[in-house]
C-alpha cells in the first residue's frame, strides 16, 4: 500500500534551514528573473513582514515586503506564487492600470506570468503569528470578566467599565 502522507519537496525541506540572507537572495533572484522576462522595473525587497500576511506590495515605493517565517516554511510556494502575486501588484501600478487590487487587470497580469490568480494564501500561520493577547481578570458583583491589555490599561488610567448584567463597576480584585 502506498504512503498517503504527502512528502515535502527537496526545496521545502532544505528551506527550513535557510537563513534570512539565503531567503533574501532567493527572493531577489526570482524577482530579477520575472522582471527581466516581463519588462518590470525591479523592486526592492525586504523580509520585514510579520503576522499572518505572506507578502505586501508597497506600490508608491516600488517595494515588496515578505514574511520570513512563512517564506521559510513554504519556500517553493513563495517562489512560485507569493512573489509573482506581489510583483503583479507593483507591475499593475507601474503600468498605470486602475481597478481593484485583485481585480481583472491584476488577474490578467498573473496569467501573463503563468501563475494562477489567487487572492489569498493557504499557509499554516500558527508559527508566524506574533501577537499574543494577554488577559486580565476583573470582577463585578455577579462574576469574573476576562479583559484585554488595552481595556486593562484604560482602567488603570481611570476609565470605568460596568458589567452589562449587574451594572456594577469592574474591579481588579474581588471586594468582600
Amino acid at each position: 500500500m502506498r504512503d498517503t502522507v504527502p512528502k515535502q519537496s527537496a526545496a521545502q525541506s532544505s528551506a527550513s534551514v535557510l537563513g534570512d540572507a539565503e531567503l533574501l537572495r532567493a527572493a531577489r533572484a526570482r524577482i530579477a528573473e520575472l522582471c527581466e522576462r516581463h519588462g518590470i522595473i525591479e523592486p526592492t525587497v525586504s523580509l520585514a513582514l510579520r503576522g499572518r500576511c505572506a507578502g505586501r506590495a508597497h506600490t508608491k515605493r516600488n517595494h515588496m515586503s515578505l514574511n520570513t517565517v512563512l517564506f521559510r516554511e513554504n519556500f517553493a510556494a513563495f517562489i512560485d506564487n507569493t512573489i509573482p502575486h506581489e510583483l503583479c501588484h507593483l507591475w499593475k501600478h507601474q503600468l498605470g492600470l486602475k481597478g481593484r487590487p485583485h481585480g481583472d487587470e491584476w488577474k490578467r497580469l498573473m496569467q501573463r506570468m503563468n501563475v494562477e490568480p489567487s487572492r489569498c494564501h493557504c499557509y499554516d500561520t500558527a508559527r508566524a503569528s506574533t501577537r499574543r493577547v494577554r488577559r486580565f481578570t476583573y470582577y463585578c458583583a455577579c462574576k469574573s470578566h476576562s479583559v484585554t491589555t488595552i481595556l486593562h490599561n484604560r482602567m488603570r488610567r481611570g476609565r470605568t467599565y460596568n458589567c452589562t448584567k449587574c451594572k456594577t463597576k469592574l474591579q481588579p480584585r474581588r471586594e468582600s
